[in-house]
This record gives structure tokens, C-alpha cells and sequence, in this order.
């Protein structure tokens, strides 16, 4: 039914009235219908409470009467010490279906940690109601290019949202063209301690910082020493053959485009055609001849998403490759590092032998990829009500919210995501890592060593350059990328048809 379309299956359903009816608990809320009736009522909006957000998953539902009702849930946020929590809701007759304020808030990509922290800020915030847009999904088709577009227009208009996620935008545009406020002074009465580094990626001359990432990942490698040797650069990291074995081309180009793309841009934002000559060129010599019986594999690195946000992250991710570099699939194992399993990094460097992980080499050094990069419109209706909230999104509490969708800012938090102290006390609790095909990779859950943790801190501490954000250019890299690696185009070929394309997408 309609409920179920809109809003995924039902997790938990209980009756009443002697089974005249059914109430049924979705991410989308709590439903009830009547046998017999034609309609499906929503009597609680799971956007407006912990429902809906992504870290709850209701397990049991239990109807006490009309108006009250309880929810077993396993929530990763719970501080019981199995992740189990008992929830109970209460009709209040006072309270609005919905608050009178709203903030508008708009991305390109759905994004876990925003749904949690907007769940959060409507517990203290009962007066508004943060009305989430992601424009990208698989169901609607819409390109990033078109999404932009209708952003602009919309924003020119005074009808744009309230707060920006601008994450795969082009960032230093709208700062020049003056669609962003100043945030400098927002984010230090956020009282955090935070990687200035990373904080100040977009911060201008003057001091202005007018976008503000408030998690980060970082393009990491993993493989033994005959495929890469820690510090080694893209020259020599290119002159391997091998390297890799049974990856998609799609996914290979993707991921080198966040180390080498900064590099490309010159000072009037046009590219460097001999920078992504060079780069497609050294990328085709490593990548070797193409396999085209690879888009049948069903390993983490031969897969391949389309569409919506979620899936192409899961595509880069650095963690989706690592069984099959384990079992020697592949030969490397590169991607976007966002959050930390210490357990499964060392069971796979040990397995290697010799294995070593370190950042992923490119045209340009020491890179990460802002993420959660925060914007408020300088048109916005509730200028006050956006910087509350995204002053909220750099609090501890916010930025110790782990949905895998990259590292905190702010470093006390950041410590709490990577130092495994869930594991503290628990003695023997072993995670198995496997696949269909019965390979597992055993390994001890226990606390992360003091000295990784400061080895971690301090190459966070060292990263300088931030990737280039802007999925229109990038969408054109990895489009003309993938046919010079499948042996379509020359890399001379595929970089004049990148700058044609982007040259007219500058333009706009």
C-alpha cells in the first residue's frame, strides 16, 4: 500500500480492537488501518521524532491503548550497553502535528548523519521543523547538472532553502558569487575543539568562512609491499602494472579524481588539459588492459552502483574493498576512509603479511575530502533558526553521531568515533568478516591502541589539500575517464572531450 511504497517495509505491527485493526511501524512513523476501510492513516510522522532516524531500527511494538504505546528498538545510539532501547510514545492533544517553524535544508545526496542530527535538534527544538530535501534519488532521475540549475533559480528567486549541504557543489563559486553567509563567528561560539585544517578548507583572505565541512574523509590505500610502498608518489605508484586487478574502471577513475582533481584547477578556476592528460595517461598505463567479463563479478571492487548518494559512496568507500584484498581478488585496496575497524585493518594486513596502509598517492599531496560541508543561504527566511541549527551540527553531540559518513571536526569526537571504547571491559568479543563465497576474516574487537590513535590524529594534522567539490566536473572526469580505461579513447582524446564539456559547464 501506499504507506509501505513511501516509506519501506514495516519493522513491527500490533492490533487492537480484537484484531479490527493493525497498527504498523515504518521509517516513515507509526500507521494504523482499519480492516475493512480504505485508507491508511499516519498517526505519528516519523520526521519528527527518533522513528525516522537512521540509527533507530524498531524491533517489537506493543499498543498499550489509543494513545500510548511502546517501541523496542536496537539503536546504535543507545547507551544500554547491548543497543537495545524501550521507547514510549504518548498522544499529547497540545502538540501540533506540525510545528509552526520550518527550516528548509537542501543536498544533492541523502545524508545518514544530517537525518540523525535533525531527529536530535527537533527533540530541543519542538517549534520547528527541519524540512530535509535531497535532490538526487534513484526514483527521479535528475542529474546534478538539471539539480543545480533548479537550486539556482529557485535561490534567485527567495525561495531557496534555509541551509546548504553543499557536498559535491561547486563551493568556491557560490562563496564568490556572494549566495553564502559568513559562518566564522557561528563556529566559534560552537565551543568544539576542532582540526583547523580541515575547519578552514574554504576559508577566504579576509577570514570569511563561508562554507565549513564538519566531517572529513581521507584517500587512503592498503597493499603489500610489491603493489605500494608507503610515501610513494602517483609517478611511482603508476609504473606497477597489476595494481589494479579486477577493479572497474568507473570506480578506479572516481577515486583518483579526489587526489589528483585539486591539482588541476589554475587560478582563473578553468583545468589544466596537460594535468588530466597526464593523469589519464599514467592511470591507463597502471590500469592495464580492460576485462570486460568484470562487470559480471559480484566482489566489493567489481561492483557497480548508480543513482542515488548512498550507493555511489558505498562504490569509493575504503572498506568495501577489503576481503578482497584479503583473499588476493586484488592486488590494492583503495578508497575514501571515513570512519575506523582497527580489527579488520590488522587482519588484513596480516594476512598480506606484509601489508601496509598509508594515503593514496596523486597529482596533488596530502588531500581530503571535505564532507558535511555546511552553508547557510545569505537569502535565507530564518536566518536565525539556520545558524542555531548549524551551530548544533558542530556541538560534541552531533559530531559524535557515526552513520559512516566520514570523520568528525571537532577532535574530542573524532577520538570517540576511532578509539573503540564500546569495547572496553568486553573480553573476547571476535567480529567475522565474510562474504558468499565462505571466506572469513576473523578478528578481536578490543579498544584501538593508543598509538594508532595518535598516529591517525597526527596524519589528519597533516593534511593540506582540500579535493576539488564539484560532481558536474566530476560526473565529466569519470564519464571520459572510464572509456580511456576500457581502451576507447586515447587519454589525448578523453581529455579534450572532458574540457569541452566542462568549459561549456563553466560558462553557464
Amino acid at each position: 500500500n501506499k504507506g509501505a511504497s513511501e516509506n519501506g517495509l514495516y519493522s513491527a505491527v500490533d492490533t487492537m480492537d480484537a484484531g479490527g485493526s493493525v497498527y504498523c511501524l515504518s521509517r516513515g512513523g507509526l500507521y494504523h488501518y482499519k480492516f475493512g476501510g480504505s485508507v491508511m492513516e499516519q498517526l505519528i510522522d516519523g520526521n519528527m521524532n527518533s522513528l525516522g532516524a537512521p540509527a533507530c531500527y524498531p524491533i517489537a511494538l506493543t499498543m498499550i491503548d489509543g494513545q500510548n504505546l511502546l517501541v523496542a528498538a536496537n539503536d546504535t545510539n543507545a547507551t544500554s550497553g547491548t543497543g537495545i532501547a524501550v521507547y514510549k510514545y504518548t498522544y499529547s492533544a497540545d502538540t501540533p502535528a506540525r510545528p509552526g517553524k520550518e527550516l528548509k535544508m537542501y543536498s544533492l545526496y541523502d545524508n545518514k548523519e544530517i537525518r540523525q542530527s535533525i531527529t536530535r535538534f527537533q527533540k530541543e527544538h519542538t517549534d520547528v521543523y527541519v524540512n530535509y530535501q535531497a535532490a538526487l534519488s534513484e526514483e527521479n532521475g535528475m542529474t546534478v547538472s538539471d539539480a543545480l540549475k533548479t537550486l539556482t533559480t529557485e535561490i534567485m528567486a527567495g525561495n531557496g532553502p534555509d541551509v546548504l549541504l553543499l557536498d559535491g557543489m561547486p563551493v568556491e563559486t557560490y562563496i564568490e558569487k556572494g549566495v553564502l553567509k559568513d559562518l566564522s563567528a557561528l563556529i566559534k561560539e560552537s565551543g568544539g575543539s576542532y582540526f583547523e585544517n580541515i575547519l578552514n578548507a574554504y576559508q577566504d583572505a579576509q577570514g570569511q568562512m563561508c562554507a565549513v565541512p564538519a566531517r572529513f574523509t581521507i584517500p587512503m590505500i592498503q597493499a603489500g609491499s610489491a603493489y605500494f610502498t608507503p610515501g610513494e608518489d602517483f609517478n611511482a605508484f603508476t609504473e606497477r602494472k597489476d595494481t589494479m586487478v579486477n577493479m572497474l574502471p568507473k570506480n578506479v577513475v572516481e577515486k583518483f579524481w579526489y587526489t589528483c582533481g585539486a591539482a588541476w584547477q589554475k587560478e582563473d578556476k578553468t583545468l589544466d588539459e596537460t594535468k588530466i592528460t597526464e593523469f589519464l595517461t599514467k592511470l591507463k598505463n597502471a590500469y592495464g588492459e580492460y576485462d570486460s567479463s568484470l562487470e559480471d563479478v559480484n566482489t566489493a571492487a567489481g561492483v557497480t552502483t548508480e543513482g542515488g548518494g548512498t550507493e555511489r559512496i558505498k562504490a569509493i568507500n575504503f572498506f568495501m574493498g577489503d576481503l578482497d584484498l584479503a583473499y588476493g581478488r586484488c592486488n590494492t585496496n583503495f578508497g575514501l576512509y571515513g570512519n575506523m575497524d582497527y580489527g579488520m585493518q590488522q587482519a588484513v594486513n596480516e594476512k598480506l603479511e606484509d601489508g601496509k596502509m598509508d594515503l593514496m598517492p596523486g597529482q596533488a599531496d596530502h588531500v581530503f575530502v571535505p564532507s558535511m560541508v555546511m552553508g547557510i543561504s545569505s537569502k535565507s527566511a530564518q536566518p536565525e533558526m539556520a545558524e542555531e541549527f548549524v551551530k548544533y551540527l558542530f556541538s560534541q553531540e552531533a559530531q559524535k553521531v557515526s552513520q559512516s559518513g566520514g570523520f568528525p571536526v571537532e577532535k574530542e569526537s573524532f577520538r570517540s568515533v576511532i578509539d573503540g571504547h564500546q569495547y572496553e571491559g568486553k573480553e573476547d568479543l571476535v567480529a567475522v568478516g565474510g562474504n558468499d563465497e565462505g571466506e572469513v576474516l576473523d578478528y578481536a574487537m578490543e579498544p584501538t591502541p593508543e598509538e594508532e590513535i595518535t598516529k591517525l590524529t597526527e596524519l589528519v594534522e597533516s593534511l593540506t589539500t582540500p579535493a576539488l567539490q564539484d560532481d558536474v566536473i566530476k560526473e565529466a572526469v569519470v564519464e571520459q575517464g572510464e572509456k580511456v580505461l576500457k581502451g576507447e579513447q586515447s587519454p589525448e582524446e578523453g581529455a579534450a572531450a572532458i574540457m569541452q564539456k566542462v568549459n561549456i559547464y563553466l560558462a553557464e
